[in-house]
């Protein structure tokens, strides 16, 4: 491949298995997109797609190179990887989602960066499994990256037949202001550390699986009233920031553990929500047994929490009149 002063990503297309050695010259003829890995042979590559990519990688880490847009899905591929933003933003224009776990028994990290979807109708990252294919243990890490989704979709949405799935979210952002934040019917977990969700439906729902959310700079903000259930499974409108919900034919709930962090829903919605839904009426019921579940040992909620929802030693008794807001607090009467 001969390149000229005058060439440019706009010209130069490196399809398939297709790279070029990378050196900061080669790395400037690319304007949108450009991923770079390091090979078997310690060498440095420029491939076109994250997908092509990741398969040389010998490291797992594909870095980027530039500010891409364009339809290009990241795929995860049947190897645990990393993609590194490096501090540049990922603008996918198609219309399914920006990121898709692909393979079982894999773990796609994706660190220091932005992704951004155009296309109201596309979701941020699915592993979800079709028909018979479940897709187990699969994971996804975000890590100081900030995803926006418009639309009435889902930020991050797994499946509620697979097991071993896991999300952990460290020093990000997820803004899905018509839609979803996380729903996650799986058997698995969900670490939220230091982030940050802003939707308006539901922030983080719960129907199976275990919760972990830890960091004082944690917060998750839901704009939307509930809205009335149609179908008999899927996620729930229900406006909390967060959600745990006891539903007959899904798998088990482990623990949700809250101990830091600011949950704010809108006016008269409450903050933290632990109930049972009926699939066929489609009715919320009192879940009694919720507090063997759930254990709240710290946070700021825009809502009183139920005291059978703290922690052992912990008491919702702090309300700051100035914010309008409740403290999960120690209570210094037991020991």
């Amino acid at each position: 491949v001969i390149l000229n002063d005058t060439d440019s990503g706009d010209t130069i297309k490196l399809n398939s298995s297709a790279y070029l050695l990378y050196s900061e010259k080669i790395a400037g003829y690319f304007s949108n997109g450009a991923f770079k890995v390091t090979d078997i042979n310690g060498q440095q590559r420029i491939y076109g797609t994250c997908a092509n990519a990741a398969k040389y990688a010998f490291d797992g880490v594909v870095t980027l190179l530039n500010n891409y847009t364009g339809t290009e899905i990241i795929y995860s591929g049947s190897t645990s990887m990393t993609l590194d933003l490096n501090g540049y933003t990922y603008t996918y224009t198609g219309s399914e989602n920006i990121v898709d776990v692909n393979y079982p028994n894999v773990t796609l990290t994706v660190k220091n960066g932005k992704l951004v979807a155009t296309n109201e109708n596309s979701v941020g990252v699915s592993m979800i499994g079709m028909g018979n294919n479940n897709k187990n243990n699969r994971g996804l890490v975000f890590e100081n990256v900030e995803m926006t989704v418009p639309g009435e979709t889902y930020g991050i949405v797994t499946n509620g037949t697979e097991n071993g799935n896991s999300i952990t979210l460290i020093d990000s952002v997820l803004n899905v202001k018509e839609g979803y934040g996380i729903y996650f019917p799986s058997e698995g977990n969900v670490q939220i550390e230091n982030s940050a969700i802003n939707a308006k439906q539901v922030g983080v729902q719960m129907c199976a699986g275990s919760l972990e959310i830890t960091g004082d700079k944690t917060e998750i903000n839901v704009t939307g009233k509930p809205q009335e259930k149609t179908e008999n499974d899927g996620v729930i409108a229900d406006g909390a920031a967060i959600s745990i919900v006891e539903r007959e034919g899904y798998q088990d709930l482990g623990t949700v553990t809250i101990e830091n962090g600011k949950f704010v829903s809108a006016d008269g919605v409450k903050a933290i929500k632990a109930y049972t839904f009926n699939n066929t009426d489609k009715t919320e019921g009192d879940w009694e047994t919720a507090g063997d579940v759930v254990a709240v040992s710290g946070g700021i909620f825009s809502t009183e929490v139920p005291s059978a929802l703290c922690d052992d030693k912990f008491i919702p008794a702090v309300y700051d009149e100035a914010t309008g807001l409740y403290t999960v607090v120690k209570d210094e009467e037991k020991p």
